[in-house]
């Protein structure tokens, strides 16, 4: 008995939450249920910050320095049309989910590692996340 392993196209699906000033768009990359690549772009509407624009440009610059920190991530933030937008790649096949679950547990449950993409997706969609078709 063969089994190819690696053989899964890779496919992407993308998810999007629009609150009050904030649009949160989520790509991932996956073959089978194993995620290889996230992306995530955040883009906070500078209207309607409840802080002024220069304190949560650094709130947000100071996070996402401290996802930059992780192997395997990147990050950048810049201010473009009255918009800060915030945009993170994690690529799997680096960054290890036991070191981003160390650093941001808020943000990465679970066991062992290997990100799922069913699971992430279920709790996007519980989250309030809609899938873009």
């Amino acid at each position: 008995l063969f089994v190819l392993l690696g053989c899964a196209k890779e496919e992407t699906a993308t998810f999007e939450l629009k609150q009050e000033g904030l649009t949160s768009t989520l790509t991932y990359y996956y073959k089978g249920d194993l995620v290889t690549k996230q992306t995530a772009k955040n883009e906070f509407e500078i209207s309607k910050l409840i802080v002024s624009e220069s304190v949560a440009l650094q709130q947000i610059k100071e996070a996402s320095d401290a996802y930059s920190a992780v192997k395997g991530v990147t990050s950048s933030v810049e201010t473009k049309d009255g918009f800060i937008i915030q945009t993170l790649t994690v690529d799997y096949s680096v960054a290890k989910v036991s070191d981003l679950q160390k650093a941001f547990p808020q943000d990465f449950s679970g066991k062992g590692d290997k990100i799922s993409f069913k699971a992430s997706k279920e709790s996007l969609i519980n989250a309030g996340y809609t899938e873009k078709k």
